[in-house]
């Protein structure tokens, strides 16, 4: 009888043992994912910071521009006159044709 609750301890050990051993396996491939998701999630925050910079840049330039264009409205009236020449084929203002 002693043999008999021995055998069944030892199988039930063993199943318990498989057990820990697949659920050891899976929190070990869970905690490899985790750690690739982690890079790509810094990788991420990274680009976008990256962005937010270019974007404050551009936003920046973008102001500068139009405080410029605004400017030179008021020192030379004849460009709202004119404007509308601007790039005009053949015209005085044709940049292109301008450019040699």
């Amino acid at each position: 009888e002693m043999k008999s609750l021995y055998d069944d301890a030892k199988i039930e050990l063993d199943g318990i043992e498989g057990k820990i051993t697949a659920c050891s396996s899976d929190i070990n491939a869970l905690s490899k994912e985790k750690g690739e998701l982690s890079k790509k999630a810094e990788f991420a925050e990274l680009e976008a910071k990256k962005l937010s910079v270019k974007i404050a840049k551009i936003q920046k330039e973008k102001a500068n521009a139009e405080r410029f264009v605004a400017n030179m409205l008021k020192k030379h009236s004849w460009i709202e006159t004119e404007k509308e020449s601007f790039g005009a084929i053949g015209g005085d203002y044709d940049f292109n044709a301008a450019n040699p």
